[in-house]
């Protein structure tokens, strides 16, 4: 993934963007946060005797979107480096804003170097309203009462292709009604390396601007890491400290404020390279190279750890949960750093219905691979032939 060194507001469209973690806690290396969202886009046909804008050009042509907030003006200027439309050859910026249902926007663009004409995309990309000289002369105006609350994006444009220069894009918001967002829930976290832990959670609400990420490291207070776009459920963190248990904990945030926190999730992040170390809840598989642990939660909310059977092999090993003379789990590894597999696989079976989350760790490259089944679920086989591809 790429990483971006500042944080900016960006519409995701398919797309891996990176977004930068908050404060410095010390002299060391921050955390950052990785974001895998992917949100789809639709193609508008436009009425007769307007522009046929497809708002799927913003990512086919990575456009770089801009911000503006309410009551606000900003400056711009349209040139050759600008987005470019298919149907018409005109140069185009966009600026996203946050608007409320039922709010009133008036948007004026003007310019005195070019005849405007002006874009106003709704947050799903399902509607479309455009105006030409409605600001009076070669300026462009649109007023609407927003119908639903969200991401709105404004489209700065030429009527023809040679116009180009300086312009003004101007704001107006009034009334709306919006509440605090709903707290997300159910967030997991699961280390996948020596330094990075994923977080997943529940969306639950429809109205939230953006997430904000804390951490909390050993002996210290939550720490705000950073945001992530509305919508976004997924997000690795990166930069951790090895063989480090890290707290995490996720809010929705709008114009409004904040909603309550998410549950409190935690992860340790693996040890690093190394050799994995034999013990009561480690398997050590494959000459050692590959630790395998495995933590549990009952339909009473108990916890624990598989315990290691003490019998099994070099790539294959047994854990219980509740009664050493009652097996759980079956876990083997596969040394298949040939041609044309190239990597080590992972195969694991578990006769239970209780929540667990597997971790296997390739030691020599602190790298994990977690393996989860929900509580109530009769547990799945595990046949993962893609596992590592860290040969040799």
């Amino acid at each position: 993934m790429n990483k971006l060194f500042c944080t900016s507001t960006v519409f995701l469209l398919a797309a891996t963007v990176v977004l930068v973690a908050g404060p410095a806690l010390d002299a060391k290396a921050e955390p950052q946060l990785e974001l895998r969202p992917a949100l789809a886009s639709k193609h508008l046909d436009a009425p007769a005797g307007t522009k046929a804008l497809d708002p799927a050009m913003r990512s086919d042509k990575a456009c770089v979107i801009m911000t503006i907030a309410c009551n606000t003006t900003v400056t711009g200027v349209l040139d050759t480096t600008d987005c470019q439309l298919d149907f018409d050859d005109t140069r185009i910026d966009f600026w996203d804003f946050q608007g409320d249902v039922g709010a009133t926007v008036t948007i004026n663009l003007s310019s005195n170097d070019f005849d405007t004409y002006l874009f106003l995309l709704d947050p799903d990309l399902e509607d479309v309203v455009q105006d030409d000289d409605g600001g009076g002369g070669t300026n462009s105006r649109i007023q609407r009462v927003l119908p639903v609350g969200g991401t709105w994006s404004i489209g700065a444009n030429g009527l023809f292709p040679e116009d180009l220069g300086n312009y003004t894009l101007q704001l107006q918001c009034s009334g709306g009604t919006q509440t605090a967002p709903a707290a997300p829930s159910n967030l997991m976290a699961t280390p996948l390396s020596s330094t990075e832990v994923e977080l997943v959670w529940n969306d639950n609400s429809n109205n939230e601007n953006e997430f904000r990420v804390e951490f909390m490291a050993p002996g210290a207070g939550f720490v705000d890491i950073g945001s992530v776009p509305a919508d976004a459920t997924l997000v690795d963190v990166t930069n951790l400290d090895p063989a480090t248990a890290y707290g995490f904990r996720v809010r929705a945030r709008n114009s409004v404020g904040n909603s309550a926190y998410s549950n409190v999730a935690t992860a340790t992040t693996s040890e690093g390279p190394g050799v994995c170390v034999p013990s009561d809840t480690n398997l050590c598989l494959l000459d050692g190279r590959f630790k395998v642990e495995v933590d549990w939660k009952d339909f009473e909310g108990v916890t624990g750890q598989g315990m290691v059977v003490p019998f099994g092999s070099a790539d294959s090993g047994l854990f219980y949960f509740f009664d050493a003379d009652n097996w759980e789990m079956l876990v083997k590894m596969v040394d298949a750093c040939s041609s044309p597999f190239n990597s080590f696989w992972v195969f694991a079976a578990a006769t239970t219905n209780v929540e667990y989350t597997l971790r296997v760790t390739d030691t020599e490259r602190g790298v994990i691979q977690p393996y989860f089944n929900p509580l109530g679920n009769a547990a799945a086989a595990i046949t993962d032939t893609a596992a590592f591809a860290t040969c040799p």
